[in-house]
């Protein structure tokens, strides 16, 4: 999960122009938009080779970086 987690970091950060972001400090809280957002999911998919289904596209599973990689280890889980 280590991996999953630095991976969305990264890509978080990289869409936040660098801010540096602790895994439960709120998303939206730091200033990202519904447009960052769509940005940061596409990159997450393509780079952690998921595809998150459209009833998991819920505010509460991408309110933090902890949030979101809980969500993408259990999706990887679910499809291995």
């Amino acid at each position: 999960m280590d991996l999953i987690k630095e991976t969305i970091r990264t890509i978080v950060s990289k869409n936040l122009n660098g801010m540096n972001i602790a895994d439960h400090d709120s998303l939206f809280e730091t200033g990202i938009d519904s447009m960052n957002m769509l940005f940061v999911l596409n990159e997450i998919e393509n780079a952690l080779d998921v595809e998150i289904p459209d009833d998991e596209l819920l505010i509460s599973n991408f309110e933090n970086i902890e949030k979101i990689s809980e969500l993408i280890y259990e999706l990887k889980g679910s499809n291995e």
